[in-house]
């Protein structure tokens, strides 16, 4: 029985080309000794992956007895666990931001841009070498502007929308007198992102730079701001009637409803038909 499983191992080995995957040379050591093949399980004639696996779960029953010995350390552990988990978010998050960030310098030209510095002239070609160089310059001008724009456009808008939310979240003075000044600045940064955009040369630009910088100059947001701001005075009056106003009953003047969220609710709610005709 020891001779037939010691031939068949040994032409599944060669014929298989498992030479890397079987340690032959313990098995022939262990064959010499007659220590092998005593039982049914051939613990040398294993892969060596199966041997891996083993030594990992048996490392990994050694670690889980000493945690279980050591429970105390554990809420560290799982501490210093979530710091990492969350340190990767971070290095992810960052990692996305930056890859918008290289596709938007791609499409607006920036980071493929050839260098006028490296230009060799000769006197042949001076003419063509500096209207190629105009060309160049007027296209990375184009892509650095769009980049600021691009980035300020952000904080702008932030900045803005935080200054709606308050007002549209309380309505107040001080928060409509924040919103309408914010608002404002917002469309003088405009208009003058505007007027700079105007100033460019739309030759040797490419199609996304050229879509770019006719959207900045036909943007419809960037209006006088004598006009932008009565536009604002008059939305947020709008607004803050519709918001503050109320409404009492004829027969009960004290009970008064908003129109947020007393008139809302009760066109949701009510089915008396006096009621609802009263309310609209």
């Amino acid at each position: 029985m020891n001779f037939v499983c010691f031939i068949v191992v040994i032409i599944a080995t060669q014929c298989n080309g498992y030479n890397d995957l079987y340690d032959i040379s313990q098995f022939l050591e262990q064959w010499d000794a007659n220590r092998l093949l005593s039982t049914y399980d051939c613990s040398y004639c294993r892969r060596m992956d199966k041997l891996e696996s083993s030594e990992t779960e048996h490392n990994l029953s050694r670690t889980k007895r000493d945690v279980e010995s050591n429970e105390p350390l554990l809420s560290s552990v799982r501490l210093e666990d979530e710091d990492a988990n969350f340190d990767l978010f971070q290095e992810d998050e960052q990692t996305s931001q930056k890859a918008k960030n290289d596709f938007f310098d791609r499409m607006i030209g920036l980071s493929h841009l050839p260098d006028s510095s490296s230009e060799k002239e000769n006197d042949a070609g001076k003419d063509n070498s500096r209207q190629k160089r105009n060309v160049e310059t007027n296209s990375k001008k184009v892509a650095r502007f769009l980049r600021s724009y691009q980035y300020n456009l952000d904080k702008w808008r932030r900045i803005d929308g935080l200054a709606t939310f308050a007002r549209e979240a309380n309505i107040t003075k001080h928060n409509t007198a924040v919103h309408t000044k914010t608002s404002l600045e917002f469309t003088k940064w405009l208009l003058k992102k505007q007027k700079i955009a105007a100033k460019f040369s739309l030759r040797g630009l490419s199609c996304d730079q050229t879509r770019m910088i006719k959207s900045i100059r036909k943007s419809s947001s960037c209006k006088e701001p004598a006009l932008r701001k009565e536009k604002v005075r008059k939305r947020n009056r709008i607004t803050a009637i519709y918001s503050k106003a109320k409404v009492c009953r004829p027969n009960e003047p004290t009970k008064c409803l908003m129109y947020e969220p007393g008139i809302i609710n009760l066109f949701a709610k009510s089915r008396n038909y006096g009621e609802l005709l009263w309310a609209w």
